[in-house]
Formats: structure tokens, sequence, C-alpha cells
């Protein structure tokens, strides 16, 4: 059975890489560079499949295990596409300007403790706004956190970043939050 004919993508084969047998679903078939995809399934979990890419020049005895047909992808919306990118791409310049002179080197390290579970953190000199309802002024503490408009979301926004923002700067002292208000707790510290 020849490359050609076994490789369709949708068809099961079985095969042998490197004295390795392989059985796997066709994926994706490039007869130019000689490359095919399989997915495999997983010895992990179930559902759960491994992508391999097998240069054909290595493959010996295939066989079709099943035909199959070729799957039917969905249609992509090129304009939810390109929106996406200009989305992304005005993301990573307002990221750019957290890096600029000027911006010292605390408000750098907030974001990017902020960016580990929120995305939509702008610079505003001097402020960093935070999904649009909540600007932390400086010195950029848990007290500074403020909420821009009166809604629900807004105020559950702002308590979810003055969380964010007590844990940054827990190493020096502990927060608590009681009956929608902060409160600060310094660390006792001891003599000896």
């Amino acid at each position: 059975m020849t490359i050609h004919t076994a490789l369709k993508p949708g068809s099961v084969i079985s095969a042998v890489c490197d004295s390795t047998p392989i059985e796997g679903e066709v994926i994706c078939v490039d007869l130019t560079r000689k490359i095919i995809v399989l997915q495999t399934t997983s010895s992990g979990r179930r559902d759960t499949y491994d992508v391999i890419l097998v240069r054909t020049d290595f493959l010996r005895d295939i066989k079709t295990v099943r035909e199959g047909t070729v799957p039917v992808y969905p249609e992509l919306n090129i304009s939810k596409l390109a929106e996406r990118i200009k989305r992304n791409e005005r993301i990573q310049q307002e990221k750019q300007k957290f890096y600029r002179p000027g911006v010292p080197s605390e408000v750098r390290e907030l974001v990017e403790h902020i960016e580990k579970t929120l995305t939509e953190v702008v610079w505003d000199d001097p402020n960093i706004i935070v999904m649009e309802h909540t600007k932390i002024c400086p010195p950029y503490k848990e007290d500074n956190v403020l909420v821009n408009s009166e809604s629900t979301i807004a105020t559950r926004q702002t308590a979810h970043v003055r969380k964010i923002v007590c844990e940054r700067f827990s190493q020096a002292h502990a927060c608590r939050f009681k009956d929608s208000t902060w409160i600060e707790i310094p660390f006792l510290q001891t003599t000896t």
C-alpha cells in the first residue's frame, strides 16, 4: 500500500516507526514535506489524545485499520478573528506602557502580579486601571484601590482587585476583609 492511498484524513492506520508500532487517526497529510499528523489515544485519562508528527520516510508496514470520512471543520469567522487580533494588539500596546521610563518598579511588579489572574490592566499615569472599574492610586497599596462606578459588578471587581493587591503586599503586613471594608493588621514584632 502506498503512502498516497493509505494516508487519508479521518482514516485510522497502523504502522511501524523505528521498530515501534503506532496506531492512530490521520489528522493531516503533507505529502510535499512527507509528514503526517496522527492522533492517538493517550495512556492517561479518557477522552485525551496525543498528537504525533511522523515523517513518512520512517513509516513501514502501513495498514488501514478503518476507512474514515474527512472531518468537517467549522467555518472560520474571519471578522471575529481580525477583531481578536486587534484587541490583543491593543492589550500588548497597553502593557508596553508599564515599561516606559518613569514608571516605578513597584508598579511593574504589582501589574505583573495582577495580570496573573486579570488581563485588563492599563497604565493611566500615575494610576493603574483594572477592568475599567477599578483604579489603584499611588502609593499602590490596598487602601488606594478605588471603585470608579457604583454598580454591583464594579464593587465586586474592586473587592477582588483589593484582595490581589493585599496578597502582593502580604510580606509587609496582613490584611483582612470585614463587612465590605479592608482592615490592615500589622504584624506583631517581638523583641528579644
